[in-house]
C-alpha cells in the first residue's frame, strides 16, 4: 500500500437526527451511546490531515445536532481540508447556525418538498420545525453564504415526483 494517499472521506459525526426521512439509509434518530468525544474527533481530524486527506464531507444523522461540529470542521479546515456539510437544512432558521456554517466550503442542504404536507410525509420532522420556517432559513442562508451551495433533492415515488412538483 505504499504511496496510498487518502484524498477524501465521508465522516458520519453522529446518528442524532431531527428528521426521519423516508429515503435515509443512515438509521439516524438517536445518537450512538459510544459516539466519539470532541477530543477524539479533533484527534481524528488531525489524523486525516496527516494521511493527506484534503476533502471531508460531514454527514449524520444531522451534523448540527453535535454541539461541537463547528469546532471539528474548523480543525479540518485549519489543517488544509475542504469541508462539505450535508444537512437536512431544518436548523438553518437559526442565525447562529448559519453564521457557523459560513466557514464550510460546500453546503448541501436537502429540499425534498414544496408544501408542508409533502414535508411532513417525506422528511417526517421530529418537533415543531415547519416547512415555511425551514424554507425561509434556507433562503436566508443562500443570501448570506459565499461558498458553494448545492441543493439536494430526493424524489420519492408518488410523493414529490409529479410534473407539478418538479416545475
Amino acid at each position: 500500500m505504499s504511496g496510498f494517499r487518502l484524498r477524501s472521506c465521508v465522516w458520519e459525526l453522529t446518528l442524532a437526527c431531527c428528521f426521519g426521512c423516508r429515503y435515509c439509509g443512515s438509521a439516524g434518530g438517536r445518537a450512538r451511546a459510544d459516539e466519539l468525544s470532541t477530543a477524539e474527533c479533533l484527534d481524528t481530524a488531525d489524523q486525516l490531515a496527516e494521511l493527506g486527506c484534503r476533502r471531508v464531507s460531514l454527514i449524520g444523522g444531522e451534523v448540527f445536532l453535535r454541539r461541537d461540529w463547528a469546532q471539528i470542521a474548523g480543525r479540518l479546515t485549519g489543517r488544509g481540508a475542504a469541508v462539505a456539510v450535508i444537512t437536512n437544512g431544518a436548523l438553518l432558521y437559526d442565525a447562529e447556525m448559519r453564521r457557523e456554517l459560513m466557514e464550510a466550503d460546500i453546503v448541501l442542504p436537502s429540499l425534498d418538498a414544496v408544501t408542508e404536507e409533502q414535508y411532513r410525509k417525506i422528511d417526517r420532522p421530529m418537533g415543531s420545525i415547519g416547512f415555511a420556517e425551514m424554507a425561509e432559513g434556507l433562503r436566508q442562508f443562500a443570501r448570506e453564504y459565499q461558498g458553494q451551495l448545492w441543493i439536494e433533492i430526493m424524489l420519492v415515488d408518488g410523493m414529490n415526483d409529479s410534473p407539478e412538483d418538479i416545475t
